[in-house]
């Protein structure tokens, strides 16, 4: 059932995506530029956000900051994972596998080369500061308007 608090966690952790991502555009060699991929951030956020935070967002304050963490980290995971397979269809289509295990295994490991530049000190702030700032907002949001 739709809520204030699930839609706050959706709008917020959408835009969290969106400023992470362009962080990570800025993090990244220009020519490993990955195209437009903050829109599919963003939606991924918004999904996240949704599912992660909004339940959650009616909680006390400690809860909501935990689930605010959580809810950025799957974010994350989610974004990674899909620009890993993003770049290994691409690939693919180059016929650059010697088959689909090949293929399968390049997901993970382009998921890790992708995930080191999160290190990155401004990258990993952003991450961290957002997802305590979104389950902040979705908590006030989730406790006042229910």
């Amino acid at each position: 059932m739709p809520t204030a608090g699930k839609l706050a966690g959706a709008v917020v952790f959408a835009a969290i995506a969106w400023v992470v991502t362009e962080l990570y555009a800025r993090a990244i060699p220009p020519d490993q530029a990955f195209g437009d991929y903050r829109s599919i951030a963003a939606f991924i956020g918004l999904v996240c956000g949704w599912r992660i935070m909004g339940p959650q967002a009616d909680r006390p304050l400690m809860v909501t900051l935990s689930a605010g963490l959580q809810t950025s980290l799957m974010t994350v995971v989610f974004c990674l994972l899909a620009l890993s397979i993003y770049q290994m269809v691409i690939k693919s289509l180059r016929m650059l596998y010697d088959g689909p295990v090949a293929a399968v295994v390049g997901i993970f490991e382009m998921a890790v080369e992708y995930g080191l530049v999160l290190i990155n000190g401004p990258v990993l702030l952003a991450i961290v500061l957002g997802g305590f700032i979104g389950g902040w907002i979705s908590g006030i949001v989730g406790r006042n308007y229910p």
